[in-house]
């Protein structure tokens, strides 16, 4: 093969040996129609134009004859009017017309009518010109790359980046874009689905990532119309395109990974650019979506009115409550770690509250500034050498068996009392017995009123010795002090008592006091509670008892330790003064206090990770671009003139080509072994550079692909 030439094709005889001449013959003027292409139309009308002119003469007998005659013009320049069909002797003479077809590429047809026949030929070509008006009107492009499917994808891209800017948006200024609440009624009753679709955040994980997946095939399906559409889009150039990237190219059979790279180094830079974004959606943006949305629990606050509707009425006591009740609820959840009676956390007494305008079903906290009330006693353990015991045997009496005097000083008050011990019989003998008594003492106002004693022995009656003793004296106090209650509100203004979360004290504003009437009733009632309990081996009032049981919890190994029976009491009393303070001191206001409080609510909130969406909106609005770019793209003019479905339409193509011929030729040569690019490379050292371009010289004026190479393989010798 010559340099600059292109392969053998069939001379002119043998494309005009199948060729039949079209020619439709009815009078104009006359009722019969033209029989058009409408039977038998062409591939495309461009190929069908470019073979045929239309010539009308008149005849003697005023008759018009249409003629549709073979014109070969492959590249589509206005006919030579010399040769031009002349009329004939004794015909009437025809007035020449030239119309140029706006259509792109197509050739110009001229027209030799009558004056008279010009409205009615005129009217066919019109009919013609209505269905072929656009430039590619015979041109197969995919659904994908048409107008209305890119303009689809553009509408949902668009979407997609104001709706993950308004949420991030949203999400930062309002602390979350949406409340978590409570899963459905049907996932409530199916706790391990509840926890595998809701507690873990599924719903908002994964389907946002379903969703950009969806996204992404309909990217990917027009991009991928594109990458297949890309060969017959150069073949359509004037000039054609080199093998690799006309008739050798499929972006299909690279890794999807770096496939634009081949684009690009093609110098197909757009289809490349649309290759790489439907890579980094595929790769990145899909991925990046299952951590758009998380989930975070915040604190809001809101400034309600809080009604205080009992305060402290120390005169309450002076119907004698039933202090053994008060003192049993208070060691039980002591010592037992039980729930608080209402409106007492075991140290403060707090004044009721009422909150009117927090709804009921909603979780959260109120925090109120109240005044709590509390009260205290400072233990001293009584050194041996500061206190003296007598022992005063009753002689000829089993009961008491002998009585133990002490007496002491604890801060500048004197402090005395009696313990009888007496002699257990069978069944009730234990090897050693404990006895505790409590007693109260008044004092005068510089050694701070009162002391509350606990005195406390371990007598082994068969030895008749005692052991562990000691002598506890401790000064009680009394407390108004101003902080911040914090309690539950779901069941704020129902009838069952809230649950008190936290007092924040402030100590330096706490002001103590001493209720005369409320003191006394404590400080006295509190050691004459007693009872019998024969199959224990503690003789004590019931106030020593429950000091006993709780310093038993605090020091299992040395329950009588004077340490342990110390620390007992002092919490035991605050305990027992803030059940008698919650249950019957806190009474009803004549009129209600109105304050302001704090309601806090707890709630878990979805919230739009910034940096995800900041990279998803980039890469996004690098598809918005791109999809613009691809209304014009989808719009270059193609070789197709049908979807290329399967192997038959691809090698349709191909027909009549002088690069089929030469791929037939290698095909039957004796040692070709099914590789036909490997043959074509052996045939010819430029392949991939070669030019492959469409000429319309075919037969019936059809496109052929026409290649050239400009260095062949020179034939080996043997």
């Amino acid at each position: 093969m010559d340099s600059q030439r292109p392969l053998a094709t069939p001379g002119p005889e043998a494309q005009n040996g199948d060729q039949s001449d079209i020619r439709t013959q009815s009078p104009i003027s006359g009722s019969t129609e033209i029989q058009s292409a409408n039977q038998h139309r062409p591939v495309s009308l461009v190929s069908a134009i470019s073979s045929t002119a239309i010539t009308t003469q008149a005849d003697a007998d005023n008759a018009s004859t249409l003629s549709l005659i073979h014109q070969t013009s492959p590249d589509h320049e206005l006919p030579d009017p010399s040769n031009v069909q002349q009329p004939t002797a004794g015909t009437t003479t025809a007035t020449p017309v030239v119309v140029e077809d706006v259509a792109r590429n197509r050739p110009s047809v001229e027209l030799q009518v009558e004056q008279a026949d010009k409205r009615n030929l005129w009217k066919h070509l019109r009919s013609i010109r209505r269905y072929w008006r656009s430039p590619n009107r015979g041109q197969w492009r995919s659904w994908k790359t048409r107008w209305p499917w890119l303009s689809l994808i553009l509408f949902v891209t668009i979407s997609l980046v104001l709706v993950i800017c308004t949420l991030d948006s949203t999400s930062r200024q309002n602390t979350g874009f949406a409340s978590l609440g409570n899963p459905p009624g049907f996932l409530s009753k199916r706790p391990a689905l509840e926890k595998a679709l809701w507690s873990q955040g599924i719903l908002y994980t994964t389907l946002p990532a379903f969703f950009m997946t969806l996204y992404t095939m309909m990217i990917s399906s027009s991009v991928t119309s594109f990458v297949e559409l890309q060969p017959f889009l150069d073949l359509a150039k004037p000039n054609g395109g080199p093998a690799k990237t006309t008739v050798m190219l499929d972006y299909r059979t690279y890794p999807i990974l770096y496939s634009f790279a081949i684009a690009f180094r093609n110098k197909h830079t757009l289809l490349g650019v649309y290759m790489m974004l439907s890579v980094a959606l595929t790769v990145a943006v899909v991925p990046l979506t299952a951590f758009l949305f998380t989930d975070g629990s915040f604190n809001f606050d809101a400034a309600v009115p809080a009604t205080l509707t009992t305060f402290f009425d120390e005169t309450s006591v002076l119907a004698i409550p039933d202090l053994r009740l008060i003192m049993d609820f208070a060691s039980a959840f002591r010592i037992y770690d039980g729930h608080a009676p209402p409106w007492t956390n075991g140290e403060y007494a707090f004044p009721k509250l009422s909150t009117p305008d927090i709804p009921e079903p909603t979780p959260g906290n109120l925090t109120v500034n109240v005044t709590a009330h509390s009260a205290y006693i400072d233990c001293r353990i009584i050194p041996e050498n500061e206190y003296t015991v007598t022992r005063i045997d009753h002689i000829g009496g089993d009961i008491p068996a002998f009585t133990l005097q002490i007496s002491s000083s604890d801060r500048g008050c004197t402090v005395t009392n009696n313990l009888n011990i007496q002699h257990k019989s069978l069944p009730n003998l234990q090897p050693n017995s404990t006895y505790m008594t409590t007693w109260s003492t008044s004092c005068t106002l510089d050694t701070e009123y009162s002391r509350l004693s606990i005195l406390s022995v371990l007598y082994n009656q068969g030895a008749n010795t005692l052991s562990n003793f000691s002598l506890i004296s401790c000064i009680p106090s009394y407390w108004q002090t101003p902080g911040n209650l914090s309690i539950a509100t779901p069941t704020l203004n129902s009838n069952s008592a809230p649950s008190i979360n936290a007092f924040s004290s402030n100590e330096s504003d706490a002001v103590q006091f001493r209720p005369q009437i409320l003191s006394l009733f404590i400080e006295s009632s509190l050691h004459t509670i007693g009872s019998f309990n024969p199959t224990s081996d503690v003789e004590a009032n019931d106030f020593g008892r429950h000091i006993l049981s709780l310093a038993e919890k605090y020091n299992g190994s040395s329950p009588m330790s004077p340490e342990a029976l110390s620390s007992a009491a002092e919490v035991l009393f605050s305990s027992i003064y803030s059940v008698l303070l919650s249950t019957t001191v806190m009474q009803p206001r004549p009129q209600p206090e109105t304050g302001i409080g704090i309601y806090s609510r707890q709630q878990t909130r979805v919230v739009v990770v910034s940096p995800v969406a900041y990279i998803i909106t980039v890469i996004l609005a690098g598809v918005v671009i791109a999809i613009v770019t691809m209304f014009w793209y989808g719009t270059q003019p193609s070789i197709l003139r049908e979807e290329p479905v399967g192997i038959l339409s691809h090698a349709a193509v191909l027909v009549g080509s002088d690069l089929l011929e030469t791929m037939k030729r290698l095909r039957d040569a004796p040692r070709y072994d099914g590789k036909m690019v490997q043959a074509l490379k052996g045939r010819f050292s430029d392949l991939e550079d070669a030019n492959c371009k469409m000429d319309n010289a075919g037969t019936n004026g059809a496109a052929n692909v026409v290649f050239t190479s400009t260095a062949p393989v020179p034939a080996q010798t043997p």
